[in-house]
């Protein structure tokens, strides 16, 4: 019998899920229930289950959505996730695919299933990376195409991390793009030769990758202890320790990470994270005003934010030098300038 373990099930048709439920809480387990794949990526963050069990029958084929969210989020992608998927199915390979690490029969059978889980748990995988089938959408491909992004560089964003790297105090602030199979630094401050050149590295060097992945902050100080990202291979070679990233996107898709990057262990304050999410409100009303096809209200608020994140950075950093307080004047004065603009057009 499995005690002190939790099971994240996943399934939307609760008749079948209440027997499953039942039968796998008297074989032990502290069960947890989904019933889509914004709920299960939900839970699997804030309770740690020690697996997932995924229907991939789902409502609205929202099971492969479900198992792809669950491998690209740092907080998840450690976790087994056993698939129940109709044999013949051409769906099996894709599950596969995605990462889940055992396919079996329906309905299920609690006794299938612990089997399964027993041959996963407790695993220690060492290739992680965010699946390719995640960075690779076509609905994100498009998104940064019309962000333009990737066509010429921008100063202002190597001008933001510039002043992150400054009010932060690292050696290095990034503004990342990932696409499938690299990340590209559209703004950098701090990198050395060959990456000030080249501006991109392959994604085994790539935390940001995580941030685009799940869409939601990493935050870490020390990637020599974490679970997944010691692997990483930017610790060996490019020296990143300590990391803080916020994701950044366009029309509901997001595209990387503005991130501040620490070689020394370090433990983030709540006023260095605040002025780095501040600072992405302002690279994110830059990107509504060079996004093509960016309509006139989805700009107004974006500038209307990277205004009041500008501000919000210049209070909230007292012991800022003049330069920073200087070119945080400069950011808001042109942002409004911006904004009157689109009011009054």
């Amino acid at each position: 019998m499995v005690t002190g373990r939790k099971v994240l099930l996943h399934e939307s048709d609760s008749a079948a899920a209440f027997p499953l439920a039942s039968s796998m809480r008297r074989s032990g387990w502290a069960v947890i229930s989904a019933t889509d794949a914004a709920q299960a990526q939900q839970l699997a963050r804030q309770q740690k289950p020690d697996a997932v069990v995924l229907n991939a029958q789902l409502a609205g084929g929202g099971g492969l959505v479900a198992l792809k969210r669950l491998r690209a989020s740092l907080h998840s992608t450690l976790i087994p996730v056993i698939c129940i998927v109709a044999p013949g199915s051409p769906e099996r390979e894709a599950f596969v695919a995605a990462g889940a690490q055992e396919i079996i029969d329906p309905p299920g059978e609690p006794a299938e299933i612990n089997a399964a889980l027993a041959r996963h748990l407790g695993r220690d995988e060492t290739n992680h990376r965010v699946p390719p089938a995640v960075l690779g959408a076509r609905s994100r491909e498009e998104a940064i195409a019309a962000s333009g992004m990737l066509e010429t560089g921008d100063p202002i964003f190597d001008r933001l991390t510039q002043i992150t790297a400054r009010l932060l105090d690292v050696p290095v602030a990034l503004v990342t793009v990932v696409v499938a199979d690299k990340q590209i630094f559209s703004g950098q401050s701090g990198l050395t030769e060959p990456l000030a050149s080249t501006r991109s590295t392959p994604l085994s060097h790539s935390f940001c990758q995580w941030v685009v992945g799940g869409n939601e902050e990493v935050i870490v100080g020390d990637a020599n202890q974490h679970p997944v990202l010691r692997t990483n291979l930017a610790i060996r070679d490019l020296g990143v320790t300590a990391y803080a990233g916020v994701p950044f996107g366009h029309d509901q898709e997001t595209l990387g990470s503005f991130c501040a990057i620490d070689s020394r262990p370090r433990e983030w304050t709540g006023r260095e994270l605040e002025t780095l999410r501040n600072l992405s409100l302002v690279l994110r009303s830059y990107l509504a005003l060079r996004t093509k096809a960016a309509d006139s209200e989805a700009r107004t608020t974006a500038v209307a934010n990277g205004v009041a994140g500008a501000t919000r950075t210049l209070l909230d950093n007292p012991r800022a030098g003049v330069a920073e307080r200087t070119a945080l004047a400069h950011l808001i004065e042109e942002q409004s300038h911006r904004l009157v603009q689109l009011v009054g057009a």
